[in-house]
């Protein structure tokens, strides 16, 4: 878990398929906690990723997508006990590309007040309507 900010206001940022380590997501992350909130991004991927042309992507993002299984443990048995050891009372989640999925998950447990999602593929859609 990268954790960055101080507040009982935590924001879960749920990554894109390059995971943990992607893009400019670290900097997301600090520039929300510059705002007064506790901002934690868990590596759901165990530190793998996948970029948009590997032949296996669509298994792995289901493998990777099951709420059933290893995400909604990662949830309840590690992820919001670590939040509340750290004075988390108030959550939000934000995500990209695959973490909008994610969101949509926490969003159904009562600590969450709100959640964001975007998806870059969405600007080509909305431009092409």
């Amino acid at each position: 878990v990268y954790r960055v900010g101080v507040s009982n206001k935590c924001v879960i940022w749920c990554y894109d398929i390059y995971g943990f380590q992607g893009g400019r997501t670290r900097e997301y992350c600090d520039k929300l906690a510059e705002k007064g909130y506790m901002v934690l991004l868990p590596d759901f991927f165990r530190g793998e990723w996948r970029d948009v042309e590997d032949p296996d992507l669509c298994d792995w993002i289901k493998k990777q997508t099951d709420w059933y299984g290893e995400r909604q443990l990662d949830w309840v048995e590690k992820v919001l006990p670590y939040a509340r050891s750290h004075g988390a009372e108030v959550f939000a989640a934000v995500g990209t590309c695959w973490g909008s999925t994610m969101v949509l998950r926490l969003c159904s447990y009562g600590e969450f007040k709100a959640g964001a999602c975007m998806h870059p593929a969405l600007t080509f859609i909305i431009e092409n309507i």
